[in-house]
């Protein structure tokens, strides 16, 4: 309608060779993105957008936008007995631990079928209120939720001493923006603010160690379309 819009996706996607990233000091497939073999992705995507100032007839668009991805990507591609084929067409197989410890000395199963893939977050969303008037002007906050994931196949639930492994905590930012763009001309001016509550936060553990997610950051700019 002139004041709603929805979108809603679902999919599913198979992956014969999936690439994750590893831990460079020694994750647990190699030390730099790998093949893990198979996967399966199941998951949606959803947009629904209301605007307030085209319901109620004003000269401003007044958007509020609820937007939620959901994704479950797992892996499917373990085997018990893993081997690799010489080059004369002999088969080796590889020893490998079917349990491991963690740095707690929590039981791990090395079995990664059903596991999630490392940095993929299940639940994303974003609720975001704008507002913009046909003279160019125009404001936008929002907030997204990130939730938790994964840093290796193998699912670490606990932190490690050295911040290698363990699961990211999800996170909410706050970001806002605001600027006048010419109706006409090509030429505007942006305000934006990201992480306004200057939250810290673990965004990822690669290559080595906690990686620390961008501190608050107000940028200004001018840009020119030729």
């Amino acid at each position: 309608t002139p004041y709603l819009y929805t979108e809603f996706v679902g999919y599913v996607m198979y992956f014969r060779d999936q690439i994750i990233n590893t831990n460079e000091i020694g994750g647990d497939a190699g030390s730099r993105p790998v093949n893990s073999g198979k996967s399966i992705h199941r998951g949606s995507e959803n947009t629904v957008t209301f605007d307030f100032g085209k319901f109620f007839n004003l000269s401003w668009n007044i958007p509020l936008d609820l937007i939620y991805t959901y994704t479950n990507a797992k892996s499917i591609t373990y085997t018990p007995f893993p081997y690799v084929t010489n080059a004369d067409g002999t088969i080796r197989l590889i020893d490998r631990a079917a349990y491991t410890f963690d740095e707690k000395f929590h039981l791990i199963n090395n079995d990664t079928n059903s596991n999630s893939l490392p940095y993929v977050p299940r639940n994303v969303y974003t609720i975001a209120l704008g507002a913009n008037h046909k003279n160019g002007f125009y404001v936008r906050g929002e907030y997204q939720f990130i939730d938790k994931q994964y840093s290796d196949l193998i699912n670490s639930p606990n932190e490690s001493a050295d911040g290698n492994r363990g699961i990211i905590p999800s996170v909410g930012l706050v970001n806002a923006s605001l600027g006048y763009k010419h109706p006409v001309q090509k030429w505007s001016l942006f305000l934006t603010g990201k992480n306004l509550q200057d939250r810290e936060y673990v965004s990822g553990r690669l290559p080595i160690g906690i990686q620390p997610g961008p501190f608050r950051q107000i940028n200004f700019g001018v840009s020119f379309e030729l």
